[in-house]
């Protein structure tokens, strides 16, 4: 068979964008393009990829084809915009390059279409200059070369700056390192984060068909953080192919593994909904619950379930629940859609009941663990038991005397390390440099706030006396990590009653300073009757005017 091309066009087709990309110039004559294309042209027809296509007389498409030499372009991009919207209707055609070619096959002229990208969500492209082509080097939609690339050049630049003398520096160093991590990342990064995910995804593969229930279930714990890292989309390959050979592999278990985790995430929502009394999070966990259990768990995962730390565990242990238990009864999906309660639709009927079991059982436990794991952290000792005794054994202390928060050196509140304290830009009050890492009420009151990062909290007693009780400096950044709290917003504490539990050396490994800062937020007149090294619980301060 003599092939030759005459003519070749390219149209990028994505039913994920609102129309397709097309080309408005043939292809540049190269010798290796056309070379290329030829060879793929003819391993088409030496194969069953081939198809012919017969056209109705009465065919909207033949006069496209009469004479197409002539405005080829034109032509073959109303096809493509054909193509296109049969692609929108049918969303397991993946995305890809369509090559439009002229060809001379032993004398005939022919139009072949091609689907040259049929592996969905990689970026293909050649190079047409002659030089060595660079293939499927970028994966669509993981964050992996992100992550590494984001790293490296952060270390790249930070190295720049150092051996780079100041007067060229703001010139040349940005410019070294955009140059050298694109290079790298097409080069090198691309590929080995591409190979990464196949490797991912096949050994998904393998571990759920060779360990049964027990693939499952790890598949399920480990689903969560796989979608952290964007390596999810690995999975469209897989799931495509066992999705179009359902007669042979009788459906997926990856969008039934997906819904478990997605329900069991948002069910850790809706248990920190009903323990938190945060109005923010409370809002916030009222809409991103919902949408996780309908099959949206983005606002859900990082939003709440990763920020408070626990809920996101109890979900992963949900999720590995739930998808044990349908992959012991071998509960598959038979179409794409909704990972989550409107999941049926997308289940063989016969498999209804056990999927929802395994919701029921997602959910469940990611539920009830979530309210576990919160009691313990706000309990951390184990004592369920209200600190009565302790409470009562604490001294009277009126509504004038003002303590120490902590064991330590105690400075006004000028001597803080902070520009922000020590210039009294947020009221007047006192630092505490501690020796140990409990925190008790100064004052008589009620617990006006605790911020969601647990670095701080707001005290006010029934006099109107408002105080800001600031655990470490620029600690807001941690998190609430080295912070255990002991109380509830709207509680009442008397003074010398412990609020909180600083982990001091953690949050000097972090960089930061452990110095209690007590601010008075709004003007209150007081004088010291103590200051230097005090115990805790040690009266500091009498409130009013010096007699």
């Amino acid at each position: 068979m003599n092939i030759e091309l005459i003519k070749a066009i390219l149209h990028v087709l994505d039913p994920a964008v609102d129309a397709p990309i097309l080309s408005e110039a043939i292809l540049p004559p190269s010798e290796d393009a056309l070379q290329y294309l030829a060879g793929h042209a003819a391993k088409c027809f030496a194969s069953d990829e081939a198809k012919a296509c017969t056209l109705a007389d009465d065919s909207a498409f033949l006069p496209l084809l009469w004479n197409i030499e002539d405005d080829f372009e034109k032509k073959t991009a109303v096809i493509a915009g054909d193509w296109f919207r049969v692609m929108q209707e049918n969303p397991a055609i993946p995305a890809g390059d369509a090559a439009f070619l002229l060809l001379e096959i032993d004398g005939a002229e022919y139009l072949a279409a091609l689907k040259l990208n049929y592996k969905p969500g990689w970026l293909h492209y050649c190079r047409m200059d002659g030089g060595p082509a660079v293939n499927e080097v970028v994966r669509q939609g993981t964050v992996l070369p992100v992550l590494v690339m984001s790293f490296f050049l952060a270390k790249l630049e930070t190295s720049l700056h150092k051996i780079t003398p100041s007067w060229l520096d703001n010139l040349t160093t940005p410019l070294i390192s955009i140059l050298v991590c694109g290079f790298v990342t097409f080069l090198a990064v691309g590929p080995i984060m591409r190979t990464a995910g196949n490797l991912l995804a096949f050994g998904i593969s393998w571990l759920y068909h060779s360990l049964g229930f027990i693939g499952g279930g790890l598949f399920g714990l480990f689903y969560a953080p796989i979608v952290l890292t964007g390596m999810h989309h690995s999975f469209i390959a897989i799931e495509t192919q066992l999705l179009a050979e359902t007669a042979v592999t009788g459906g997926s278990f990856i969008f039934v593994t997906a819904s478990m985790n997605n329900v069991a995430q948002g069910a850790a929502v809706l248990a920190v909904l009903a323990t938190t009394k945060d109005s923010k999070l409370k809002s916030l966990c009222s809409a991103s619950g919902i949408s996780a259990l309908l099959g949206i768990t983005e606002p859900a995962m990082f939003g709440v379930n990763l920020k408070l730390k626990t809920p996101f565990y109890a979900a992963i242990i949900g999720s590995a629940v739930g998808s044990a238990y349908v992959a012991f009864h071998h509960v598959l999906a038979v179409a794409l859609g909704a990972a989550g309660l409107p999941g049926f639709i997308s289940i063989r009927p016969a498999d209804w009941l056990h999927f929802a079991i395994g919701l029921a059982l997602s959910m469940v436990t990611a539920f009830i663990l979530t309210l576990v794991f919160t009691k313990k952290q706000q309990n951390p000792t184990g004592n369920t038991k209200p600190q009565t005794d302790k409470r009562n054994a604490l001294p009277a202390v009126d509504n004038q005397t003002l303590l120490a928060p902590a064991a330590g050196m105690v400075k006004p509140i000028e001597q803080s390390t902070d520009g922000t304290f020590s210039e009294k830009l947020m009221g007047d009050g006192f630092v505490v440099f501690p020796t140990c890492g409990e925190v008790c009420a100064p004052i008589n009151g009620t617990v006006k706030f605790i911020f969601p990062t647990k670095h701080a909290i707001g005290l006010v007693n029934e006099d109107g006396v408002e105080m800001l009780i600031h655990m470490g400096i620029n600690t807001v950044s941690l998190n609430g990590e080295p912070f255990t709290i002991l109380v509830q917003e709207g509680q009442n504490v008397r003074a010398g009653e412990p609020l909180a539990i600083m982990n001091l050396k953690q949050i000097e490994d972090e960089g930061c300073s452990t110095e209690i800062c007590c601010i008075f937020t709004a003007p209150t007149p007081f004088h010291w009757t103590f200051e230097g090294e005090a115990a805790q619980a040690q009266p500091i301060i009498t409130l009013g005017d010096k007699q």
